[in-house]
């Protein structure tokens, strides 16, 4: 909670000093005065920072050199071609990537994009189309440099711009209200927002969301206990305008201020603006000392841009266990009430692992957890998997193997083939694993030992049916399916020592050294599978693996105020990320140390370079798509509802034990169930 409160500290002055900092803008640069109200240690309106993002200049040359260079980097996004078409159950209209990045080539040559702030926007929102969090393009001028908020924070701590939605009784449709007011007995839901409807206002903000489900996107936006998070409205990636304006049922209106802030960890480079082209020299030019693309501005995780979430929020029950990294979401409960003394809660907000042995303590726990819950007669369980971003791959196989230990995990994957994917994969399957055990291939660029591991290598996979492939050209193809080219299904062999290289878990439970598992721990029926919809990469992964072939019932909460199915699975479904570095070290292997001086030419147009700007973080692209036994449509594109949904009550906001006592009332009718099937 250390950076929550640090927020707090910088919006608390906010109402007190915004006039005054308005008014000494006049005649200044707004960058100079962005800084200058930051070094002083007053609030910067929403208006003066924008001010200054878009009096950055804008390099048309650049510019175009950026755009064609991502153009070759998502030639290895999976699911490029897919989404021209995705099919009848994807709820998000179909579009061209590429095409769209033709448009913003165009609109550069017709001279429309006048700053770097409006470049990096249009980007921004070409990559947002895609609804993959595995798809990211984030410029420093419009994501990292500066932070929006929506009003500041109250005296006790609390975010004057945070909402909630929340049905009163669980059966009526979620009203939206300020947090602030959701307690008082005069509260009244809200009605519009700068004069449109606020269901209307508040869709149309979710689309910046990256989740394909708009339910999941609608969920983001609030202040929920389970994401410890006042919610994304209050603190949008995009600049929200001077100030908005809420009209409640009862007639009653609230504006509030917006704020730029500062991030704490870039004062040193905002020390150093004075203007516009200072501020392009400073964070969007690569750096004079480095050939990279991306800055040292810390990167952020887009769970964490807001707010520091802890392993047990505020309101949770003391954990039965817990992981001792802070940072590692895992804990685990018994729930008190008399009537709910059989039933275990599993809480799983993240598969990532932070510092070295987190993994292993991971994989441990749940494994100590079971076996002590079952001792204890805890017969039912609850998993909670809301807010989970995702993570290590291997700890969501190995935690669906501890709950179903006899079954094989049968989700299949492809690449999306690309000249550039099949050059690169040429390459490397020229390299043996005595290459890479015994460091006899003359290399410049990655070890033998990289390449031999990179996820592009025909080894690090088995095809459909378990077997190994013998080369390159034997994993590649191309498939054609939907009118693009893909490799053949590959999956993984976690019986391969070789499969578990860094800082890992040793092997997934049920294979190699962890051959020998106990029983099953719990029938499918005694299970639960719950979420928010706020559940992505191995989160979906493991969602999937414990439905589909583990057979356990699913309960999403929360969503638009409408009835109807929810998704549980409202995040990316790609079974691997990849980012820019990884790619770009793997091309810079090939050039320096496969083909002649006649390929490499050659290779050159297909193969993209380092980047020509900084960015906040690397781009990153969905490398592998994930697929089910017999199907030629990626997860991404499915849509599979959970199988019951519930709204969430005032009293589930503030005590998440309130949302598990339900989820079991509801499952196993326990104390006369809750009256809902």
């Amino acid at each position: 909670m250390a950076r929550r409160a640090a927020i707090a500290a910088v919006l608390a002055s906010a109402v007190s000093l915004v006039a005054a900092a308005a008014t000494s803008a006049t005649g200044t640069e707004p960058c100079a005065e962005v800084r200058n109200l930051y070094l002083r240690g007053n609030s910067i309106p929403a208006a003066t920072g924008y001010a200054c993002l878009t009096s950055v200049p804008f390099d048309s040359e650049t510019g175009i050199a950026t755009v064609e260079n991502f153009k070759k980097f998502s030639e290895f996004h999976s699911t490029l071609g897919d989404i021209k078409n995705p099919g009848v159950g994807y709820a998000n209209e179909p579009v061209d990537i590429l095409g769209m990045l033709d448009n913003v080539i165009a609109m550069i040559k017709q001279g429309k994009i006048k700053n770097q702030y409006q470049f990096e926007e249009q980007m921004a929102l070409v990559v947002g189309t895609s609804f993959d969090g595995h798809y990211t393009f984030l410029g420093n001028t419009f994501y990292s440099s500066l932070d929006w908020y929506r009003g500041g924070a109250t005296e006790t701590g609390e975010f004057e711009g945070s909402l909630v939605s929340v049905s009163l009784d669980g059966a009526a449709l979620p009203q939206v209200f300020f947090a602030t007011d959701l307690n008082k007995k005069d509260a009244s839901p809200i009605v519009s927002i700068d004069g449109v409807n606020v269901v209307e206002y508040l869709t149309k903000e979710s689309t910046h969301q990256l989740f394909h489900d708009a339910d999941a996107r609608w969920n983001v936006l609030f202040a929920r206990q389970q994401s410890d998070s006042p919610g994304s409205f209050i603190g949008p990636w995009f600049y929200p305008g001077p100030k908005f304006t809420a009209t409640m049922a009862n007639g009653k209106t609230k504006t509030i201020q917006n704020y730029a802030v500062v991030p704490e960890a870039l004062k040193e480079k905002w020390s150093q603006v004075v203007d516009g082209k200072s501020f392009y020299k400073t964070f969007v030019a690569p750096g004079s000392t480095s050939s990279d693309s991306t800055t040292d501005i810390p990167e952020r995780s887009l769970r964490k841009r807001y707010v520091e979430k802890r392993l047990v929020p505020p309101n949770y029950p003391k954990p039965v266990i817990q992981h001792a990294d802070k940072e590692v979401e895992l804990g685990a409960f018994f729930l008190a009430d008399y009537t709910l003394k059989e039933v275990a809660v599993l809480s799983i907000n993240t598969f990532d692992p932070v510092a070295s042995g987190d993994s292993v303590e991971f994989q441990a726990l749940i494994q100590k957890f079971i076996a002590y819950a079952k001792s204890q007669g805890r017969t039912k369980m609850i998993i909670d998997v809301s807010s989970n971003g995702g993570g290590s791959l291997f700890l969501g196989y190995d935690t669906f193997k501890q709950f179903f230990p006899t079954l094989e995990p049968d989700i299949g994957a492809r690449m999306r083939y690309s000249t550039a994917l099949d050059i690169i994969g040429t390459a490397f399957g020229t390299i043996t694993l005595e290459d890479a055990t015994s460091g006899s291939f003359d290399n410049n660029g990655l070890t033998p030992a990289d390449m031999y591991l990179s996820p592009i290598h025909y080894t690090t996979s088995v095809d459909a049916n378990g077997k190994d492939f013998s080369s390159w050209a034997d994993m590649r193809g191309p498939v054609t399916i939907n009118g693009a080219s893909y490799s053949q299904i590959m999956r993984y062999n976690f019986s391969d020592p070789y499969l578990y290289q860094g800082d890992t878990i040793e092997s997934v439970t049920g294979y190699g050294p962890l051959a020998d598992t106990p029983a099953q721990p719990y029938a499918a029926e005694d299970i639960i599978l719950l979420s928010d919809g706020y559940c992505a990469s191995t989160c979906a992964a493991f969602s999937d693996l414990m439905r589909r072939q583990g057979g356990v019932r699913s309960v999403v909460l929360g969503g638009r105020p409408a009835f109807g199915p929810m998704q549980g699975v409202g995040g990316t479904k790609g079974v691997l990320v990849e980012p820019w570095e990884a790619i770009e070290a793997s091309i810079a292997s090939t050039l320096a140390d496969f083909g002649t001086a006649a390929q490499k030419k050659k290779w050159a147009g297909y193969l993209p370079e380092a980047f020509p700007i900084a960015m906040s973080s690397a781009p990153t692209v969905n490398f592998r798509s994930g697929y089910h036994p017999g199907s030629d449509t990626p997860m991404q594109f499915l849509n599979e509802s959970a199988n019951c949904r519930l709204f969430y009550t005032p009293a589930m906001l503030t005590n998440v034990t309130h949302i598990w006592e339900s989820v079991a009332r509801l499952a196993w009718g326990f104390g006369g169930g809750t009256g809902q099937t």
